[in-house]
């Protein structure tokens, strides 16, 4: 399995992970869907280098049968990718 380390994330007008940026990868940037589809098929695993060491995204399922992206920040709590850069 592929690991894609993210560096940077985009946003849509809710403040929602909308894409997941790398510095000069190929796969960069990649849509949160896309992103979601690669984790549940197992195709990829992407990570926040944090200092303290990586955290993986995970994949939650939405009331509305939708995705979101997570990851826990470098303080261990949810909401990692909003702590990202906005690229």
């Amino acid at each position: 399995m592929l690991t894609r380390e993210v560096y940077w994330c985009r946003l849509d007008a809710r403040g929602r992970p909308a894409a997941l940026v790398s510095r000069t990868a190929s796969w960069s940037p990649r849509t949160a869907e896309e992103v979601a589809a690669d984790i549940v098929a197992g195709r990829a695993r992407y990570v926040v280098p944090w200092e303290g060491g990586p955290a993986e995204v995970v994949v939650r399922r939405t009331p509305g049968g939708g995705h979101a992206l997570d990851a826990p920040g470098p303080d261990g709590r949810p909401g990692g990718l909003t702590a990202l850069p906005t690229a």
